[in-house]
């Protein structure tokens, strides 16, 4: 009763205070583009248009066209590509087509391609393009577009927000792109998920971003919190975030709860395999972070010593998907080692099926920014 009392509390008192909505100059008065890492570590894709003409420039600046539906791209070693039959010695090339959609492996990409060379034998691409449409296709890279449209725009603020700290952060940098379309940074596959209702949460709420300190706030934000939001300095050392919150509105995602077990050999074997020899497992326990309902370290003893591995390096090694926050029990049972957790994710900023789970009790997408983001405001940039 007194858990929920304090929910009820904190919930209320963070609404009250609204949002604050101006302007600046600190911020572009049109939407800018965005330089997208959608591709890493390729040795070959092959490029489809619906018509043909695509365009490539390379780093001298020396532009070839080719009238055809399909490119075949190729490493051939560093600063060094195969375009079909032609060899093009360069580091980087630029890609453009008259109808500025083109297709690699069934995933659609709008605007330009960069492709730049990354090693010996592979590439990355960048997909570069308006800012504002590569947040309709995080839609439903991230949630669904199924989803309340309340949760639908906080999703895109938080999206544009996120993008608009990364491209303050490149600004004065020389990496080739500005954000990657991983779980690293925000999952963006591309434009074929674009649909009606991503595009009208994208609309309704453009050029709207948080700000701290008039600039835009990292907004972090994750799939499930478990009921509990995180400090981000414990989820990245030296990072800042926005004030925990505790949330039962993600109760009902099915991301609440979660078992993983694996075989005690299998086990070892995987922590072997990332440098951490084992030999003959006895027990398995955790050291809680301070403030948090989440583990900073998992004790693991062997006949030999106890040793010592973050819990965020346990989820990197047994898969995100498996072990898929760091809020967890963990121990041994019927030779095996048998994880218990909450939540999916980091757990830092919006809670996605929390967002969800506001907007299915009738609170705008306003209310959900400030619930999550409660020491920024909301301001319109363009």
């Amino acid at each position: 009763m007194r858990f929920q009392l304090l929910k009820t509390v904190m919930f209320s008192a963070l609404l009250a205070s609204g949002l604050t909505f101006f302007s600046s100059d600190v911020f572009p008065s049109t939407p800018p583009s965005i330089r997208v890492q959608v591709l890493d570590q390729m040795t070959e894709i092959i490029l489809q248009s619906s018509s043909p003409g695509f365009v490539v420039t390379d780093d001298k600046e020396k532009t070839r066209t080719f009238k055809k539906t399909q490119l075949h791209l190729i490493a051939e070693g560093q600063n060094r590509f195969r375009l079909d039959s032609k060899l093009l010695t360069s580091g980087f090339l630029k890609i453009t087509h008259p109808l500025s959609t083109f297709t690699i492996a069934h995933r659609t990409f709008h605007g330009t391609l960069l492709i730049a060379s990354a090693s010996e034998k592979t590439f990355m691409v960048i997909n570069e393009l308006p800012l504002e449409s590569y947040l309709v296709g995080i839609i439903n890279s991230e949630i669904s577009s199924s989803w309340p449209l309340e949760s639908i725009k906080a999703q895109a603020v938080a999206a544009r927000t996120y993008a608009s700290a990364t491209l303050d952060r490149t600004k004065q940098s020389s990496r080739l792109f500005d954000i990657r379309g991983t779980v690293d940074d925000q999952v963006y596959h591309g434009t074929h998920l674009d649909d009606a209702r991503s595009a009208n949460a994208v609309k309704a709420t453009a050029g709207e971003v948080l700000v701290k300190a008039k600039k835009p706030l990292m907004a972090y934000y994750h799939s499930c919190c478990g009921g509990q939001t995180e400090h981000a300095h414990n989820a990245w050392e030296h990072s800042h975030g926005p004030p925990t919150v505790i949330d039962h509105f993600c109760e009902k995602s099915p991301k609440l709860t979660w078992e993983y077990r694996i075989p005690l050999h299998a086990f070892e074997q995987l922590l072997r395999k990332n440098g951490h020899a084992m030999k003959g497992l006895l027990d398995i326990s955790t050291t809680q972070l301070p403030d948090s309902p989440r583990n900073s370290l998992v004790l693991i003893t062997d006949q030999d010593r106890l040793h010592t591995i973050s819990a965020t390096e346990i989820r990197k090694i047994f898969g995100y998907q498996n072990i898929r926050s760091t809020w967890f029990n963990v121990g041994i049972e019927n030779g095996a080692a048998v994880f218990a957790g909450r939540g999916y994710g980091h757990g830092v900023g919006m809670c996605q099926w929390g967002a969800k789970g506001m907007a299915e009790a009738g609170h705008n997408y306003r209310d959900i920014l400030k619930f999550y983001y409660s020491d920024a405001e909301l301001m319109k940039t363009y």
